[in-house]
């Protein structure tokens, strides 16, 4: 009796030795830093985040995820809680993105901060704070994705109508045209190379218009001086016939410079291609019987 007593201590001695050495691992092992409450809503995709998932801010772990689940309130929108370490700068203008890993596609909460309100953000296990969720790079991708194929299907429909048989008749007719403008417009430098070549000589004719026209005004100049100059000094009878003959020295010089002038009053185009020739007489080439 006395040995079974013995051995009843001893077993028991044993089983509490091993509680409390587990108690100890256990107590050594416990995490006794203070985790805070948090919740996003969005009504984004998820897909790979599960509970447990890691929580990161700006890259460094600082909680884990500890349930995912339907707002009943608002049929289609996900609840995500979190807790987070006591010490993360949780404030107004926090907010959270999906990260994934590799190509594994495990999924993680990242939380940032746009600096736009610094006010702490307060939180409590009743009522925990709300993070909004702004779309990671994958649904940015996405998105952009599904603009992009909107915008070829766009374009595409645009395609298909500019080549239809109709718009590709008229643009195959339009090239046609273009073309036979090219072609005609390369005829027109050949066309000006006689203009162009006697753009000299006519430059040079155009100089000796001027200086006869100027020689012709410093005559007339010269024969009024002569006339003024005689009229001061004597108007003897003898002076008559001088001026007389200056008289009609500066008639005939009037009637050369008016003849000039109306040419080319009549012909401004004379002063660079020069003076028109005289009309074609019967039998020559050009001749007109109605003088036109």
């Amino acid at each position: 009796m006395e040995n079974k007593s013995h051995a009843f201590i001893a077993g028991l001695f044993t089983v509490c030795l091993v509680a409390a050495a587990l108690f100890i691992v256990w107590y050594l092992n416990m995490d006794k830093t203070v985790q805070l409450p948090y919740m996003i809503s969005t009504d984004q995709s998820i897909p790979g985040l599960n509970p447990q998932a890691t929580v990161r801010y700006r890259g460094m772990d600082v909680g884990r995820v500890t349930s995912i689940g339907f707002n009943p309130a608002k049929p289609g929108e996900i609840l995500i809680h979190f807790e987070v370490k006591e010490d993360t700068p949780m404030t107004k203008s926090t907010y959270a993105t999906l990260s994934y890993q590799g190509v594994t596609g495990i999924a993680s909460v990242e939380l940032s901060d746009s600096g736009t309100n610094i006010t702490k953000l307060e939180t409590s296990a009743e009522n925990p704070a709300e993070i909004p969720m702004h779309p990671g790079l994958l649904a940015q991708l996405q998105l952009r994705g599904l603009h992009i194929m909107q915008e070829v299907q766009s374009i595409t429909s645009r395609l298909s109508y500019i080549f239809n048989k109709e718009n590709s008749q008229t643009l195959v007719e339009s090239f046609k045209n273009i073309g036979s403008a090219a072609r005609s417009w390369e005829k027109v430098p050949k066309q000006l190379e006689p203009v162009l070549a006697e753009m000299p000589q006519m430059t040079k004719d155009a100089r000796q218009m001027i200086h006869s026209i100027t020689e012709l005004s410093q005559e007339l100049k010269k024969l009024s001086e002569k006339a003024n100059m005689m009229l001061a000094n004597d108007v003897h009878s003898d002076t008559v016939p001088h001026l007389e003959s200056l008289t009609q020295e500066a008639k005939i010089t009037l009637n050369n410079l008016n003849k000039v002038l109306e040419q080319y009053q009549q012909r401004p185009a004379g002063l660079l291609f020069g003076a028109r020739g005289p009309a074609p007489g019967p039998g020559e080439s050009g001749f007109n019987a109605n003088g036109q």
